[in-house]
């Protein structure tokens, strides 16, 4: 649960690292508050609604560890987008793009964290701890 309201106070913080399991562990807890949540439609809303920023945040911070640019959010962004411009979605395209850009950022996601050093800083997992 510390994890989980970790992500919460750095909702805005796009810089550092974030760990796979602090990834998955917030990931795990809020699908679980909003499936219960989403029972009471408008409840479910506003909590998704809130927890924008905080997904967003941790998925920057998840692909900083794996030594990618938050950028890389941008392949499930850029089809849902052109999905909402009219006349355009009868095609198949933004959703092949869709599905393929999807299963591409959980394949980033998955990696294990960059064991050094990188341009978004020390890694979290493989830093040394100095007393």
């Amino acid at each position: 649960m510390d994890l989980y309201l970790m992500a919460w106070l750095k909702s805005f913080h796009f810089t550092g690292r974030t760990r796979r399991d602090d990834f998955y562990m917030f990931s795990v807890i809020h699908l679980t508050f909003y499936m219960i949540l989403a029972q009471f439609w408008i409840l479910g809303a506003v909590y998704l609604c809130l927890s924008i920023p905080a997904m967003f945040a941790i998925l920057v911070r998840r692909l900083h560890d794996t030594g990618h640019s938050g950028n890389w959010m941008m392949l499930i962004a850029i089809p849902v987008l052109f999905l909402m411009i009219p006349n355009q979605s009868t095609s198949g395209m933004p959703f092949l793009m869709l599905t393929v850009g999807t299963i591409w950022l959980v394949l980033l996601l998955c990696m294990d964290s960059d064991p050094n050093e990188n341009a978004y800083g020390i890694s979290p997992k493989y830093h040394s701890i100095n007393f």
